[in-house]
């Protein structure tokens, strides 16, 4: 192989190499933006389950408050006697039934409430640890409710309390007349289940995680369809750009670069096995008197006409390409020089003997060919074109429409 060969073939394969990595690179950048949208849309979604969970955790917790918030006022306006609408009888007469109540709903664990006091008359009313916390409190700051949300356990509850606060209709009711407005004489505790509420927020949790999940799945289905549909048109478009490199636009024959490196690799088989390979190089005549006749478009239809008549010429293993403007290279493997001029005559007699039709005008050309065999390790690929070069160049001296041989084999 000459340094030229070697330069040539070195830059070839530079330039496959380069393709393949811009190619790569670019369905890298494909996948990368993929999952980079992926990410994205499972963090969003994560983001708004977790917004729907702190909304709905806080409405539950709202909800109840308010709730015990309504109840403890009743039972502090009933402990009171504040209502101004009933009397002392019916305001005791409510309380004995909120009471009554209460006690029936402590068995099952439903919504109830006690009173408590630092220091009860009745040891029932005696204050838990929460309600001791809750009566120091409101000894020393201004509070007016205190509340816990309890989630261990079976029952999840909020305990809430409040401070009663004697009044001055207070006195009418007691014996003992030392009560003075404004003094915290106990609280009102009430416990209030919030199992249900939870059972629904678990059951609208359960069901927006499985709506997110299903529509991740389905966004994420499209991102990657989308994705893989881009993929493959980048793919296709450098098979084509890649098959165009190699394809000669007009006559859909093999380009000079694909033709030649074809040579080269028929030259490298045939000094393996010792086999003989000839090639011939074909030129149209007057190509460029039959454009200025009949117009440029009639010039291509010569080439695409006799491009489908030499490739019906030859055999399945032999090829021909596009070498230069009227000119075909034809690689013939396994064959000698002179059966090589046998398939050169019958080309340029195919052809003398065919008419062109374009436009209703009927077209004839003639063509001249060089032919030449390889002569092994003892040339190079370029050495080869040059012998088989001159051949023609000679066909075409000595009158045209000709096969001329190189028969330095």
């Amino acid at each position: 192989m000459s340094a030229s060969e070697h330069r040539r073939k070195k830059k070839h394969h530079k330039v496959g190499q380069q393709r393949t990595e811009i190619l790569n690179k670019r369905l890298g950048i494909i996948r990368r933006y993929t999952f980079a949208i992926l990410g994205l849309i499972v963090l969003l979604h994560a983001f708004v389950f977790f917004a729907f969970f702190l909304r709905e955790s806080r409405d539950i917790e709202l909800q109840a408050l308010e709730r015990s918030r309504l109840f403890a006022g009743e039972l502090i306006d009933a402990v009171t006697g504040s209502s101004e609408q009933t009397g002392e009888n019916s305001s005791f007469q409510k309380l004995n039934s909120l009471i009554d109540i209460s006690r029936s709903a402590g068995n099952t664990a439903q919504m109830r409430f006690r009173f408590a006091a630092e220091e009860p008359l009745n040891p029932e009313n005696a204050p838990n640890s929460f309600e001791s916390e809750a009566i120091r409190l409101f000894h020393d700051t201004n509070k007016n409710e205190h509340f816990e949300f309890v989630y261990e356990g079976e029952q999840p509850h909020i305990m809430y309390t409040r401070p009663i606060m004697s009044r001055q209709e207070c006195g009418s009711c007691h014996e003992e007349k030392r009560f003075r407005a404004g003094e915290l004489r106990g609280v009102v505790s009430v416990r209030i289940p919030i199992s249900d509420s939870l059972h629904r927020f678990s059951e609208k949790k359960r069901f927006y995680l499985w709506s997110c999940i299903t529509l991740i799945l389905a966004v994420s289905l499209v991102v990657l369809s989308l994705a893989q549909q881009l993929s493959r048109q980048i793919k296709t478009s450098y098979e084509i750009e890649e098959e165009s490199s190699q394809t000669d636009p007009l006559t859909g024959l093999p380009s000079r670069a694909f033709i030649l490196d074809r040579l080269r690799q028929e030259a490298s088989r045939a000094l393996r096995h010792d086999t003989p390979l000839s090639a011939v190089l074909v030129s149209i005549d007057h190509l460029g008197a039959v454009n200025n006749r009949h117009g440029q478009k009639a010039g291509d239809t010569v080439l695409v006409e006799l491009s489908s008549l030499v490739i019906k010429s030859l055999r399945d293993y032999d090829m021909v390409g596009r070498y230069g403007g009227e000119e075909y290279l034809v690689l013939l493997p396994f064959t000698k020089l002179e059966a090589a001029r046998d398939v050169a005559e019958r080309l340029r007699s195919d052809i003398e003997h065919h008419s062109v039709n374009y436009r209703g005008r009927q077209i004839k050309v003639t063509v001249s060919a060089g032919v030449a065999q390889w002569r092994g390790e003892s040339e190079n690929i370029d050495q080869l074109l040059h012998r088989i070069g001159m051949a023609q160049y000679n066909a075409q001296a000595n009158g045209r429409n000709r096969v001329e041989i190189d028969d330095m084999v």
